[in-house]
């Protein structure tokens, strides 16, 4: 990795919008989106051109290429997952970063929200993963830092409510608690009625950007000396459930 800021470069195909992003450090300095499914594996590598372009940068530039790799539809995990593989192949640089989609949708919660809300607060990044279950997670925010308190899983919409009513009473103290992600309005719905903690429950409007999270959770490992980065060959799917 180079001594300045490092370039990454990362993309999420596994969630209905496709998106690519381009940060220098924490600065974001690409965002770009296409709102449709059928299309991804279409769109995918004009969308980085064109990212990498808004940039003046070239693809051997780059530090890192962090990649969603699930969970979230199988077919999108399997396109980002080989796009990865096949653009970074014979290559010893860029390094290989896979992120975990619900961690991207928190940090990219987290981004957007900076300054908005203060204090600790609870993101609970939600997919929906069909068959009356969530993909989910739970992560404390707290002054920029994120820390998972529930380990990414595929659940039930009462299960979810559960564990996050045992979560506050863990923490001792009700906190906001922001849903984020195309199951955040199930997720939201589910706990209103059941949510036994008066806590403030929030749902981030626009769809999520999760390259941009991902950027920001490849940065924040590799800032830490993470051993973060795999051999592209060695990037596999993370689906929560069998296919």
């Amino acid at each position: 990795m180079n001594n300045t800021q490092p370039y990454i470069l990362a993309f999420d195909t596994s969630t209905r919008v496709l998106s690519v992003a381009v940060c220098r450090g924490e600065t974001i300095l690409a965002d770009f989106r296409v709102n449709d499914t059928l299309t991804h594996s279409q769109n995918l590598i004009p969308l980085i051109d064109t990212a990498l372009r808004s940039c003046g940068i070239e693809f051997e530039q780059l530090d890192a290429v962090a990649v969603t790799n699930g969970p979230g539809s199988y077919t999108g995990i399997r396109i980002g997952v080989a796009t990865a593989k096949g653009l970074l192949f014979g290559r010893t640089a860029p390094a290989c970063v896979p992120v975990c989609t619900l961690e991207a949708i928190a940090w990219e919660a987290q981004y957007r929200l900076c300054g908005v809300l203060t204090g600790r607060y609870l993101i609970c990044p939600a997919l929906d993963a069909r068959r009356g279950q969530l993909y989910s997670a739970v992560y404390l925010s707290y002054c920029g830092e994120l820390t998972e308190l529930e380990t990414p899983r595929a659940i039930g919409d009462g299960s979810l409510t559960e564990r996050l009513a045992d979560i506050m009473r863990e923490q001792s103290c009700d906190m906001p608690v922001l849903f984020a992600g195309d199951g955040a309005e199930i997720a939201l719905a589910y706990a209103s009625e059941r949510m036994p903690y008066k806590a403030e429950l929030l749902q981030t409007v626009e769809p999520m950007n999760c390259a941009s999270g991902a950027c920001l959770k490849a940065y924040a490992m590799l800032a830490a000396g993470e051993a973060c980065a795999i051999e592209p060959k060695k990037l596999l799917p993370m689906y929560l459930r069998g296919v």
